[in-house]
């Protein structure tokens, strides 16, 4: 569920429970479906995740990005 934040035009989608199901809808094809509906909706869409050498998290997100930004 795509939520608007306290900022003008900044919208996010919380993160929710992180169990196996949801690293496994990760991998799936659910998540790309629902990166191509977000970019048809909005302008820019950010994906935060933790560090890449803390969860496996990353690794699933990174070939659905435009560009990945490594601190």
């Amino acid at each position: 569920m795509v939520r608007r934040a306290s900022v003008p035009g900044l919208y996010f989608l919380a993160a929710g429970k992180a169990d196996a199901a949801a690293r496994e809808a990760m991998a799936k094809d659910r998540l790309r479906r629902m990166l191509d509906k977000l970019k048809q909706e909005f302008e820019y869409v950010i994906l935060d995740a933790q560090p890449v050498l803390g969860a496996a998290d990353s690794l699933h997100l990174a070939p659905h990005a435009d560009a990945v930004v490594l601190t």
